[in-house]
């Protein structure tokens, strides 16, 4: 290996970190990391779990590393362990590579940006009125988180299924992504009691929920077939079905074309589901904590709404072209206040790994620096947006740092709250959009947290 003028961290201080975390002495290994990135600098050599590790926090290696010239150059789109490609399987949009990672990530923006996101922004809007307003004097903060993965979950079924999805095939399929997720990170025994053999069950529920959908929907394109059972369609017309525009159908019409098995549609649509709604939930579980320590960011927001309807509680019109009263345009502070929430928040805090054959970069200085085949790679997202290099007072919560005047984000690659390169988050319009509503709506609130996360 050509290590170039990267350190390496010979102690044994990353393996004591790794084993007072497996211990539960200490609740986050990545503050064990960071300790170390404060002495090495933006990029180190340790080891991790017994495993050569390259650990990258600057900018310059994450252009380096993290876009689609260095994935066709030898580096693996993914390093996830085996719990998490066993229940999403070898479809999900994260394992694909090439032009069909490229394909389907572009059919998913379809439906994540443009028309989708002025034809939901009413509609997402009407729900967190109803949501918060329910939430009044008693809810504690994490009763929200769940509930907000609730609504996340049923917001993102309106353009995966459509607007007009089977209420009772959302709570179902909710209830399946639930133990799934439970299991993705669990131990990988596979017993009928333990949380991985409970996610492998919900796997097989949550593929059963999709196929008898796409039974319906093929019913009713071919009244004559046999798929599907008889009367069990939500939908009313065969031209209503032609009508429809959500991801399910687009897949479905990939399998008809012979492009896309069913298998492959099964891993995609699973994939996507966690895609947006873990983006978003976590997104607006942090805006609540953001809301209950930041109260001057929170009135000046609320100033910035006020006078504007859409943002009235008494007001139930829902107008299409709310989302005009959505946009970053229109709420410049508010977008800006939810960037720098995703500084301090950060979503997306690790991206792992691997190279897949011997992969050649340049380090800052320009040294030359080679990893052979099977060296894991480390992207710590979130130590770089604390990069006192990129953002002035680094430390301090200012959403001014956004705004024209200073635009810190601008040619910065340290500001990566969803991700850099060709594998940033799919979710990040709709997740941006929902926060905008969310943060405009709470301003309206004082919140108080009982008890605070532990991130």
């Amino acid at each position: 290996m050509k290590k170039g003028d990267i350190p390496v961290d010979k102690s044994a201080r990353g393996l004591i970190g790794e084993i007072k975390y497996g211990l539960g002495i200490v609740t986050s290994l990545e503050r064990f990391v960071y300790a170390r990135f404060e002495k090495y600098g933006e990029s180190f050599f340790g080891r991790f779990f017994g495993q050569t590790c390259l650990f990258i926090a600057g900018d310059h290696a994450l252009k380096a590393i993290a876009t689609k010239d260095a994935e066709e150059a030898g580096i693996s789109p993914w390093i996830s362990g085996f719990t998490l490609r066993a229940l999403l399987g070898d479809g999900a949009i994260i394992y694909l590579v090439g032009e069909d990672h490229e394909k389907y990530r572009n059919l998913l923006r379809e439906y994540t940006a443009g028309d989708a996101l002025h034809r939901l922004a009413p509609i997402i809007t009407s729900k967190f009125k109803r949501e918060l307003a329910s939430w009044v004097d008693k809810t504690d903060y994490f009763d929200a988180y769940k509930r907000l993965k609730k609504v996340a979950f049923e917001l993102n079924c309106l353009w995966m299924l459509g607007e007009d999805a089977d209420k009772q095939l959302v709570d179902d399929l909710h209830d399946a992504v639930t133990t799934i997720n439970a299991g993705l990170y669990s131990i990988p025994i596979k017993m009928p009691f333990t949380a991985y053999g409970k996610a492998h069950k919900a796997r097989r529920k949550f593929n059963s929920l999709i196929t008898q959908e796409i039974h319906r929907r093929t019913k009713l394109k071919h009244p004559n077939s046999q798929a599907g059972s008889e009367n069990s369609s939500s939908y009313s017309s065969t031209h209503e079905l032609s009508q429809r525009n959500d991801v399910l159908q687009r897949l479905m019409m990939e399998e008809d074309c012979g492009r896309l098995s069913r298998a492959r549609l099964l891993d995609l649509f699973v994939s996507y589901m966690f895609a947006a709604v873990d983006t978003t939930s976590s997104l607006l579980s942090h805006c609540l904590e953001f809301a209950s320590e930041n109260y001057e960011v929170v009135a000046r927001i609320r100033d910035e709404c006020q006078g504007n309807p859409v943002w009235d509680f008494d007001s139930e019109n829902i107008e299409a072209s709310y989302f005009e009263h959505c946009s970053r345009k229109q709420l410049p502070y508010t977008h800006v206040a939810i960037m720098e929430l995703l500084r301090f928040a950060r979503i997306v805090t690790v991206n792992t790994r691997e190279t897949v054959k011997e992969f050649t970069f340049f380090s800052r200085s320009g040294t030359e620096v080679t990893l052979p085949r099977g060296t894991l790679i480390a992207l710590h997202f979130g130590y770089s947006m604390k990069n006192s290099d990129r953002f002035l007072h680094p430390e301090k919560v200012e959403p001014e740092r956004f705004l024209r005047d200073r635009c810190e984000d601008r040619d910065n690659p340290s500001y990566c709250p969803f991700g850099y390169g060709n594998r940033a988050c799919i979710g990040k319009p709709i997740a941006l959009l929902e926060a905008r509503i969310f943060m405009a709506l709470l301003s309206n609130y004082i919140v108080l947290l009982k008890e605070k996360p532990n991130w």
